[in-house]
C-alpha cells in the first residue's frame, strides 16, 4: 500500500513540475484549410487554431494575430483555478472552466481592428489575465 501511494505522489510531482514548464511556451498556431459551404458562398476559408492555457491570472499568450475573413478556433485549458475567456467585439465566450478542463470556440474574424481577450471571474481581468486579438485588413 505504502509503495502505491509512493508512486502516486511521484506521478503527480511529476505531473505538476511539468505543468509549471509548459506554462511559458508561445502559441503557435495552426493553419487549415477548410471549405465553408454556409459561408462565403462555399468558398474556402484559412482556419487559425490557438491553444492558451490559463493559470493564476495570466494566460499562456497575450497576442494573438489573424487575418479578417479566417476562421478562428481557440482552446482554453484551464491548469489552475478557475478561468473562462471572453473575446470582446465578437461576443464569444468559453464556459466557466475548472482545473484540468477545456472548451474550444470558434468564429469567423470578420471585423478588423485590435480587441481584449479576458478572463471575466472576480477581478482577474485587473489582475492582467488579459490579452490582445489583432485581426488584420
Amino acid at each position: 500500500m505504502k509503495t502505491v501511494i509512493g508512486v502516486i505522489i511521484v506521478a503527480l510531482v511529476v505531473w505538476g513540475i511539468w505543468t509549471w514548464m509548459d506554462r511559458d511556451e508561445a502559441v503557435v498556431p495552426q493553419v487549415n484549410q477548410e471549405e465553408n459551404n454556409s459561408e462565403a458562398g462555399g468558398t474556402e476559408l484559412a482556419t487559425r487554431e490557438f491553444t492558451i492555457n490559463a493559470s493564476n491570472f495570466s494566460f499562456s499568450d497575450s497576442e494573438i494575430e489573424v487575418n479578417k475573413g479566417e476562421r478562428v478556433r481557440i482552446t482554453l485549458t484551464n491548469t489552475v483555478g478557475t478561468h473562462d475567456l471572453v473575446v470582446e467585439g465578437y461576443d464569444v465566450r468559453t464556459q466557466i472552466l475548472q482545473t484540468g478542463e477545456s472548451e474550444t470556440i470558434e468564429f469567423i474574424a470578420d471585423e478588423s481592428g485590435t480587441f481584449e481577450y479576458y478572463c471575466s471571474i472576480g477581478n482577474h481581468r485587473a489582475m492582467g489575465m488579459t490579452g490582445t486579438l489583432t485581426v488584420n485588413e
